[in-house]
C-alpha cells in the first residue's frame, strides 16, 4: 500500500473514531467504510489486516473505537479538531437535530478535543445560556439553531468532500449531474445564487471528484444517502486536482464535456 493510501486511511479512521465519540456517525457507518477501503487493498498489508479486525469487532461504540485506533496513525490533534469541527458544521445537511442535541455534541467536542480558547469560550457561552434559559432566569435567551449554525460556519475551516469512481464514465456522469443541479438551483434562486465548485483528480489510483461545501449540500439532497467516504470532510484537495465547476458555472455540462475534464 502506498504512503498516500496510508495517509488517507489514517485521516478517515481518525475522523470516524472522533465522530463516533461525539455522535456524528453510527457504528454501521464505520463497518461500511472498512468494507469499502478493504476492497482496494492487498489482503496481506497491515492496514488490510487491521480493517479485517475492525469488521470482526462488535458494532458498538467502545469496540469500534478501539479497532479504529491502530488505523488512525499520528494525525495531529489540531488537524483532527479542525476536521471534526467541519463535520459538526455540515451535520445539519445530514441529520435533523434539536438545539439541545447540537449543544451536547459541542459539549463533547469541548471536553474531549484540543480547541482554540475562543472556540471553547463560545461553546461554554452557548451551553450556559441554554441552562439559564431552561431555568427561566430573567433576561436569559437560549441560542437557537440559526445562531449555532451561523457560528459554526464562521469558525469551521474550508472543507471538501470526496467521491470515488471505478470508471471515467461514472465520474463524468456524476460531474454532469452535479452541474445540472447547480444550474437548476441558480436559476430558481436568482437573487441568492447557490455557490458550489467541483474538482477532478486521479488520487491513489482512483478517479476522484472533490466537491466544495455548497455543491456537496446540493448533492446530499439530490443523491442521498451518500457513501460514508463522501461524508468525511477533507481539509485539502488532492495534488494536481483540476477545477471542473466553479462559482460562475451557469450552464450544465453534457457527458462529453464532463468526460473531457477527467484525468487521462
Amino acid at each position: 500500500m502506498s504512503e498516500h493510501d496510508q495517509s488517507l486511511i489514517a485521516h478517515e479512521a481518525a475522523y470516524l473514531r472522533a465522530a463516533l465519540l461525539v455522535g456524528l456517525v453510527h457504528e454501521g457507518d464505520v463497518s461500511a467504510w472498512a468494507q469499502g477501503r478493504l476492497a482496494h487493498l492487498d489482503a496481506s498489508t497491515r492496514s488490510a489486516m487491521q480493517l479485517t479486525d475492525l469488521l470482526m469487532s462488535e458494532e458498538a461504540l467502545s469496540p469500534m473505537r478501539e479497532a479504529l485506533r491502530p488505523l488512525e496513525g499520528s494525525v495531529a490533534p489540531a488537524r483532527l479538531s479542525a476536521v471534526l469541527l467541519a463535520g459538526i458544521a455540515v451535520d445539519d445537511a445530514l441529520v435533523s437535530r434539536s438545539v439541545a442535541d447540537r449543544l451536547r455534541v459541542l459539549g463533547l467536542l469541548r471536553r474531549e478535543f484540543v480547541l482554540a480558547p475562543e472556540i471553547v469560550a463560545a461553546i461554554n457561552s452557548f451551553i450556559e445560556r441554554a441552562m439559564l434559559a431552561e431555568a427561566q432566569v430573567r433576561g436569559s435567551r437560549a441560542p437557537d439553531a440559526t445562531e449555532l449554525q451561523s457560528w459554526l460556519r464562521a469558525v469551521a475551516p474550508t472543507t471538501y468532500f470526496r467521491f470515488e469512481f471505478a470508471s471515467g464514465d461514472e465520474g463524468a456522469a456524476f460531474v454532469a449531474a452535479v452541474s445540472r443541479t447547480l444550474a437548476r438551483v441558480r436559476t430558481i434562486r436568482s437573487a441568492e445564487s447557490a455557490s458550489g465548485a467541483a474538482w477532478v483528480a486521479e488520487d491513489g489510483g482512483r478517479l476522484v471528484v472533490m466537491l466544495a461545501e455548497g455543491s456537496w449540500r446540493l448533492t446530499v439532497r439530490e443523491f442521498a444517502p451518500l457513501p460514508i467516504v463522501s461524508r468525511i470532510p477533507s481539509l485539502s484537495l488532492p495534488a494536481h486536482a483540476v477545477l471542473a465547476l466553479d462559482e460562475r458555472t451557469a450552464e450544465p455540462l453534457g457527458l462529453e464535456s464532463a468526460a473531457a475534464l477527467l484525468p487521462h
